[in-house]
């Protein structure tokens, strides 16, 4: 009995720990969200903006918005896979692109509600639902933005003295998705606590280093 009470009690502090670290930060647009950023009019909750528990729209994220492809953007031509699709970037263009309703979601709360428009307060980029300026918009022009959907491993092969090893990067804290370099290899959207939701600080140019070898 004490042992299940004690499992019970730990897993309980692993939610309470993740909870906070996207609480109040310019992710959370629940009602209670103290970003100063923009929020939603009623909705409570934190996680249905990215995700739902009921959907096969990226099934490994449990996505709740729709997304396209990396090709759909204008994005840099490099090496055999650019324009590729990535969960990773595309996820995060499904609001970040400045064209995107953010409020607009698959599945609202409640059994079998559908695809709803969550009423968002316009605030800090935010205007008329839409991140509409500044660094969070990234418009749908990646072409002077770093490369995404593009396989690490065809970057060293094309200059292997300048980049550093896939195995040093992600045990460094950096992420590839199915090998590829995305938005979320250096973006943790549930954590701020390195600001602009870095996986590590960039002090000392620490973030660059830890791929490119220069």
């Amino acid at each position: 009995m004490k042992k299940s009470l004690m499992v019970v009690v730990v897993l309980l502090l692993a939610v309470g720990m993740t909870n906070a670290q996207i609480a109040d930060t310019k992710h959370d647009l629940s009602t209670s969200s103290g970003s100063g950023g923009a929020v939603a009019s009623s909705e409570t909750g934190t996680c249905i903006f990215c995700h739902t528990p009921h959907t096969t729209n990226g099934a490994d994220l449990l996505w709740n918005k729709g997304t396209g492809t990396i090709a759909s953007y204008n994005t840099v031509a490099l090496a055999a896979t650019a324009g590729s699709s990535g969960e990773g970037s595309t996820a995060c263009m499904s609001c970040h692109d400045g064209a995107t309703a953010i409020g607009v979601i698959l599945n609202g709360s409640g059994s079998g509600t559908g695809t709803t428009t969550i009423p968002i307060t316009d605030g800090g980029n935010v205007t008329s639902g839409i991140i509409a300026s500044g660094m969070p918009d990234m418009t749908t022009d990646l072409s002077g933005d770093h490369p995404v959907g593009i396989l690490y491993s065809e970057s060293i092969a094309a200059d292997a003295s300048g980049f550093v090893a896939s195995a040093t990067v992600t045990s460094g804290g950096l992420k590839l998705t199915g090998g590829k370099v995305e938005c979320n290899s250096c973006h943790d959207p549930h954590d701020n606590t390195n600001g602009t939701f870095l996986r590590k600080s960039n002090a000392g140019s620490a973030l660059c280093i830890s791929c490119h070898s220069k």
